[in-house]
């Protein structure tokens, strides 16, 4: 869509073309993810982060409303627990973004209470409170490149970014005995999910010119989250449970805009989640310059507020071989999600009306299957070990070359391949071919973890220090510079967990 908007505004090309390069690699990196873009966004609890998250066969203490309030009816105890202090280090590292060894790293560090949950026993039931930090991620960084290899035309290129995002849950839950040995239970979630980034660019160019960029991209989305759970008891050293959860987004806004200036050529994007004078693609469709006629288009946003909405089906099982010793395991299905939606974009001046998409790239997701295995093991009356190992498979498709061919091939002869009809107003109907990629930032890596715990536990108290390392290594392709070939990238990340308990 980009070469047959500039093929066809052939005088515009020449004023433009570095402009456009400029705001392409800075609006790319507006859409790098350090985190999101694979299923399990952390671990909660005091007892289920040293199982890795194989918690749905057990759930007998507050964080069993997230993972499956069944099992809140299994609880030997009241409970009010508090993950007191958890501290984050997010790295990730993208290889040869701008030229060869000329590497991007982006670096979080967050710190704050993850969950926070009161548990009630009744007679054959019981109430739970839970409130649960899922997302937390803080960058604020500063990067400079010299002599990118990409860009053979600047001199050096740095970039100011900052990026703030958070969703946490809060809601009741209530689990019911139906059986002795069986129970099921009910979570209703409330939750807010927010991200809001910042990047100040500029460029020196060799000619003597230079280039700024300034982007913000803010989104809210509000919703409901319900979680319904199955639990039983089938030997007394066993236990097997089930749970299924899915977000509803109610209430969504998000707000971007970005203004690129190089030499006398200005563009000027302004996006929300319904207009929109430019699409996700990176595709320009509003700009001014001083020599060329101005060129408007307008129509539906690609900027989406939304958020993907799977739904997650988990299936553990619990061995009790004695007191001492309890494993856990649990299967993660994640669906596919994907919105559909026709895009249109109108040319004013000529009466031409664009179809340049079908479906919302932001949410589309693809389905994955996660496991987790966890192990707790009182080696002292007081004093259990917890270890933990568990999956986290990327949400986008894999990137491969002959996807890498199709999106070159496509931009180049994109013009070639058009289809047209009248609109009612005898105008035409382009009807764009649709980028092959998945979203925005194609950014695929699937990881793993692994966890240790050591608790104290006196009957009527415990506490317990957790660590969590998750690494991986993947591919992603710049959405906006497709010519580029995918780049490889690899995370690490480490957390340390401080969490405490009363029972009464």
């Amino acid at each position: 869509m980009i070469a047959f908007f500039l093929k066809r505004k052939a005088g515009f090309l020449n004023l433009a073309f570095k402009a456009l390069i400029l705001s392409s690699f800075f609006f790319h990196l507006n859409f790098l993810q350090a985190t999101g873009l694979n299923n399990v966004k952390g671990l909660y609890g005091e007892r289920a982060t040293g199982f890795a998250g194989a918690f749905t066969a057990l759930s007998d203490d507050p964080s069993g409303a997230y993972y499956n309030p069944a099992g809140l009816s299994f609880a030997t105890h009241n409970y009010i627990s508090v993950t007191a202090s958890s501290y984050n280090q997010t790295e990730k590292v993208y290889s040869n973004i701008v030229g060869l060894w000329q590497d991007y790293k982006r670096e979080s560090n967050t710190y704050n209470p993850n969950f926070i949950g009161a548990l009630k026993l009744f007679d054959n039931w019981a109430f739970a409170f839970t409130i649960v930090n899922t997302i937390s991620e803080d960058y604020n960084q500063g990067d400079q490149f010299r002599d990118p290899g990409y860009f053979p035309d600047f001199s050096e290129m740095r970039a100011d970014y900052s990026e703030n995002a958070f969703q946490f849950l809060f809601g009741p839950s209530i689990s019911i005995k139906i059986s002795k040995n069986s129970a099921i239970g009910f979570t209703l979630y409330g939750f807010n999910d927010r991200r809001r980034r910042n990047i100040y660019g500029e460029v020196s160019v060799k000619d003597g010119t230079y280039g700024i960029v300034s982007i913000n991209d803010n989104r809210v989305t509000n919703g409901m989250e319900p979680i319904f759970g199955i639990q039983t008891q089938l030997l007394n050293n066993m236990s097997l449970g089930l749970s299924v959860k899915k977000k509803f987004a109610t209430d969504k806004n998000r707000r971007y805009s970005s203004r690129s200036i190089l030499g006398k050529d200005h563009f000027f994007i302004e996006a929300t989640d319904t207009q929109s004078s430019v699409t996700a693609g990176g595709n320009l469709i509003r700009s001014y310059d001083p020599v060329s006629k101005p060129y408007a288009f307008s129509g539906d946003s690609n900027f989406t507020g939304s958020i993907p909405e799977p739904i997650e089906t988990r299936f553990g099982i619990a061995f009790f071989p004695d007191r001492f010793l309890t494993l856990s395991t649990d299967i993660i299905h994640t669906s596919s999600y994907s919105k559909k939606k026709k895009y249109y974009l109108s040319d004013y001046k000529n009466n031409i009306v664009y179809l340049y998409d079908y479906e919302q790239k932001e949410v589309r997701q693809k389905e994955t299957i996660n496991f987790a295995f966890g192990m707790e093991y009182f080696f002292l009356d007081n004093l259990a070990l917890r270890v933990g190992y568990f999956t986290n498979r990327s949400v986008v498709k894999k990137f491969k070359v002959y996807d890498y061919l199709v999106s070159t091939f496509s931009l180049v002869d994109s013009s070639a391949r058009l289809n047209y009809s009248l609109n009612d107003r005898g105008g035409l109907i382009y009807n764009l071919p649709s980028s092959p990629n998945t979203s925005p930032s194609q950014d695929w890596m699937n990881t793993e973890g692994y966890t240790l715990a050591l608790s104290f536990d006196t009957g009527q108290a415990s506490t317990s220090l957790s660590f969590v390392h998750e690494e991986g290594k993947g591919k992603g392709q710049i959405e906006l510079l497709r010519e580029l070939p995918p780049l490889n990238s690899r995370l690490k990340s480490w957390t340390i967990i401080l969490a405490a308990t009363i029972k009464y």
